[in-house]
């Protein structure tokens, strides 16, 4: 059985109302405009140390925690470039970000030739938020850093 929306206007005259898209098919939802691919994640160990180097690529939303000493780097759909590293301390949790970009507003992220920066991450102990400070790169952080800038 149908049943039908009616608002009343000042005028007391019902008016039916319609709820959704046209040509929209029932328990189908529109997603975003641009297709999404799945997460590729690619996992790799370091010969030199102990540290996981991780590759992800995709729209998603870096995890504040992963595995302890761990690096992860997000490679941009649009460019295929990697636009950030995270780098993850001793007990998993996001310590440092070294962005490739100055996110298309210079304004907030006046560093670098190319907006290039680092995020310095801390957790507060008794709230256990997210305290971020931004700054300009050292040289010893560019030199770690150069096969991304």
């Amino acid at each position: 059985m149908w049943s039908y929306n009616y608002t009343f206007t000042y005028s007391y005259f019902p008016t039916l109302c319609h709820h959704g898209i046209k040509g929209q098919k029932w328990g189908v939802r529109n997603g975003p405009p641009y297709p999404l691919k799945k997460n590729e994640n690619k996992v790799e160990n370091s010969k030199k140390s102990d540290i996981i180097k991780k590759t992800v690529s995709g729209h998603f939303t870096i995890p504040r925690e992963s595995t302890p000493n761990s690096i992860t780097d997000c490679v941009s759909n649009k460019t295929g470039k990697i636009e950030k590293r995270i780098y993850y301390d001793e007990n998993g949790l996001m310590a440092r970000a070294i962005h490739t970009t100055d996110h298309g507003n210079r304004k907030m992220h006046p560093y670098g030739k190319n907006g290039e920066h680092a995020h310095d991450y801390s957790w507060g102990k008794n709230d256990g938020r997210l305290y971020d400070e931004r700054r300009e790169l050292i040289s010893e952080e560019r030199k770690e850093n150069e096969d991304i800038l």
